[in-house]
């Protein structure tokens, strides 16, 4: 896609608001697939024991 989107108009408001979903569920997909700080702490608790 080339050039700006005019979020002006119907059309354009549909993409932005659908490149704005696909964001959305990316960084939801990055956040539930990395340990929580919690989880690395277990972790290293339990290696050096």
């Amino acid at each position: 896609m080339q050039g700006p989107v005019n979020t002006t108009s119907p059309g354009g408001q549909l993409i932005f608001q659908i490149f704005c979903a696909l964001a959305e569920h990316e960084c939801n997909g990055l956040v539930q697939g990395t340990p929580t700080v919690k989880q690395l702490y277990e972790a290293g608790q339990q290696s050096t024991r």
